[in-house]
């Protein structure tokens, strides 16, 4: 059957023909607006996009696997957090989706949208992907692109659409790439907060294929008019309308959609003051949260006054940061101009080891919404902020990142506690002369002499790809180090016997570690993530007794684990996460008493578990997503876990092929057993009595 035959359901070749023309005979039985409606339908559905056998040269399986695949991948497709309280945005969503049916089949549609920082660009671009996404063949959104390099900007979207994964080595491979993987593809992609032409020749060129779509947002018009956007396709963010930021505002302070009795005048004298800006609306609401007594509404008209005196955006957000204590400041300070982008984990061991109320800190910067942390428990925020927090660091000069030969000539070091050093030599370490400093960035920097003139205040010590002397001095004993590098690892940790945390992410030429890591008595994490050459762990790691978190995901050549590893009793994560070629695990992975999370995601080769998973009381998260062959080898016995979540089953069918082994007929019967708690819902529960099960 061809589309037309539906299109036209009355039309000669039609094989519905017939039947409607007997429909249209029983009057008496059927009316005409009836019969008209399922033409109607009818001429609506064939519009839509579908598979046909021509795709496969009239193969019926390879049909099927391709809608199959089709289909994975359109439930894979996750949608993206919009707004806690999205105000004001139905309107311009909408406005913004009907201007993209602007394209058709034989042309992409090019859209843009522009504004100043905060005022809503990146919510609404997300909202139209989220509405739009599974109308298209694949899709992509790209976040950042003003501080990401184009060429992981462009394997982004190239592993978003096609499913590429390997590292591109130039931007020129990576455009040609887009050209060639693409072609016939209807994709959306969209572009948030590009800000040079250099970006768009990088990732929107003339790869689109006809019938796809591309969104640019930006703060510059003129970026817009370079990207050849049609005017009639450009969206201008303006601020919210009086009542809607009333709106906002009020969600944020007391969480209801209006003031509470005794704060309209103050709110509405708020939201007239920020002139509808929603990023100042919600970071104000915020911060007001708490302050709705009485004796808070001094508080209130300080914030007014501050209005009165200056109408500058930055100032404005400054209201909150300087509501916050000494340790939150210097916290969110360090994410600003240190840490966006960065997992939480070793930040968190960072600050610990200098302040006391960490996570509660962390807890207020995002409950004023100072700061956020995303699914994949890395630390992001609003360029607006990360600008404003930035900013407030110059002034203080508590934090530098700059050239290395310009280290020696900065006017004031004494009072840095964070720096990053790019691009140089440095022939001294004496040169710096920061008695406070607790972090160092060393990024492709040839250091000259040995590192033997670092300040004890010293916490965080991370290199990249830079010319590293192979030793350290032995006097060099901090109380709490961090340990980052990147592309070469040395015998330097070796004269290190305090480090804490050790940080090896992508050491590419990383093919085993050194017998004289079990000399880290201290360390606490190691991080082995896409050391791609990384074949086996040495049996000296189990004289490592403190290491609470291990991360070997990505090392798609490790072969095994040794038994050895069952000796890490303070273990709490292990990630083996994409181990490609690993077949098992040793039977002493039982023994790892403190185990709370174990992801095997992606290791595909993966056989079976050991019964011995069983005896990990303290496990909360098991993630088995793509493990086709190791999941049905769970042992009946890990259904004792109480606290146990599965992750990455497979959710239309879950066999259970098991009773509780300790039901005899001696016992009371009714006793109640349960079945590990799943983060996905089920679609269909499947249970099989065995031949063990007693009736």
């Amino acid at each position: 059957m061809e589309p037309t035959h539906v299109r036209y359901p009355q039309g000669s070749s039609s094989p519905y023909e017939k039947s409607f023309e007997k429909y249209y005979s029983q009057l008496d039985r059927y009316s005409r607006e009836e019969i008209d409606g399922w033409k109607h339908a009818l001429e609506q559905i064939c519009c839509r996009s579908g598979w046909s056998l021509d795709m496969t040269g009239s193969f019926e399986a390879q049909l099927v696997k391709k809608v199959v695949n089709d289909i994975i991948k359109t439930l894979d497709r996750v949608p993206l957090q919009v707004a806690k309280y999205p105000v004001g945005l139905e309107t311009v969503k909408k406005d913004l989706i009907q201007k993209l049916h602007l394209g058709s089949a034989q042309t992409a549609v090019r859209f843009g949208i522009w504004g100043i920082g905060g005022i809503g660009k990146t919510t609404v671009a997300k909202a139209a992907y989220n509405e739009a996404c599974n109308d298209f063949d694949a899709a992509s959104f790209v976040f950042n692109v003003r501080s990401t390099s184009l060429t992981k900007l462009q394997g982004q979207i190239l592993k978003d659409l096609v499913n590429y994964e390997e590292e591109l080595q130039s931007v020129e491979k990576g455009k040609y790439l887009l050209a060639d993987r693409l072609r016939g593809i209807r994709a959306l992609v969209i572009l948030d907060d590009v800000d040079d032409r250099v970006q768009l020749d990088a990732l929107a060129g003339h790869w689109l294929s006809p019938g796809s779509c591309l969104i640019i947002t930006s703060r510059d018009r003129h970026i817009l008019n370079t990207a050849h956007i049609s005017s009639v396709c450009i969206h201008q963010m303006s601020g919210l309308e009086e009542s809607e930021g009333l709106q906002l505002l009020s969600w944020h302070a007391f969480l209801r959609p209006s003031p509470i009795p005794g704060y309209e005048v103050l709110s509405k004298r708020i939201v007239q003051a920020c002139k509808g800006h929603p990023l100042s609306l919600e970071i104000i609401g915020a911060f007001l949260y708490d302050k709705q007594n009485d004796t808070d509404i001094d508080s209130w008209n300080e914030i007014l006054d501050n209005f009165t005196v200056n109408k500058d955006i930055f100032k404005t957000l400054k209201i909150s940061f300087k509501g916050l204590s000494a340790e939150e400041r210097e916290i969110f300070l360090d994410i600003a101009c240190l840490f966006i982008g960065e997992r939480t984990t070793n930040p968190i061991l960072f600050w610990k080891s200098m302040y006391k109320n960490v996570r509660i800190a962390i807890t207020n910067l995002s409950m004023k919404l100072l700061i956020r942390i995303d699914e994949k428990d890395v630390f992001d925020m609003h360029d607006l902020v990360q600008d404003m927090g930035q900013m407030v660091a110059e002034e203080e000069q508590t934090r530098q990142w700059q050239a290395a030969q310009s280290s020696s000539s900065s006017k004031n070091v004494s009072n840095i506690s964070g720096l990053r050093l790019y691009k140089g030599d440095l022939r001294s370490l004496k040169m710096l002369g920061t008695p406070s400093l607790h972090y160092l960035h060393l990024e492709q920097v040839h250091i000259e002499d040995s590192i033997d003139n670092l300040p004890p205040s010293l916490r965080w010590l991370k290199v990249d790809s830079c010319s590293f002397p192979k030793t350290m001095h032995s006097s060099i004993l901090f109380e709490e180090v961090i340990l980052a590098m990147k592309n070469k690892f040395t015998s330097v940790v070796d004269s290190l016997p305090q480090l804490r945390i050790m940080d090896l992410t992508g050491c590419r030429s990383l093919q085993n570690l050194p017998d004289s890591i079990g000399h880290l008595s201290h360390l606490q994490s190691l991080n082995l993530s896409e050391c791609q050459k990384l074949d086996c762990l040495p049996n000296t790691i189990s004289n490592l007794s403190q290491l609470l978190y291990l991360n070997l995901s990505y090392c798609e050549n490790l072969l095994y684990l040794p038994d050895s590893i069952g000796n890490l009793s303070q273990l709490q994560y292990l990630n083996l996460t994409c181990c490609r070629i690993l077949i098992e695990l040793p039977d002493s992975i039982g023994k790892l008493s403190q185990l709370k999370e174990l992801s095997l995601s992606w290791s595909e080769k993966l056989e079976s578990l050991p019964k011995s998973i069983s005896n990990l009381s303290k496990l909360e998260m098991l993630d088995m997503l793509r493990c086709h062959t190791a999941w049905k080898s769970i042992p009946y016995s890990i259904l004792i876990l109480p606290e146990l979540c599965l992750l990455g089953l497979p959710t239309r069918v879950m066999e259970w092929r098991w009773c509780k082994p300790s039901l005899t007929e001696n016992q009371d019967q009714t006793e109640e057993w349960t079945t590990p708690k799943f983060r996905e819902p089920m679609t269909e529960f499947r249970a099989t009595l065995a031949p063990e099960c007693r009736k």
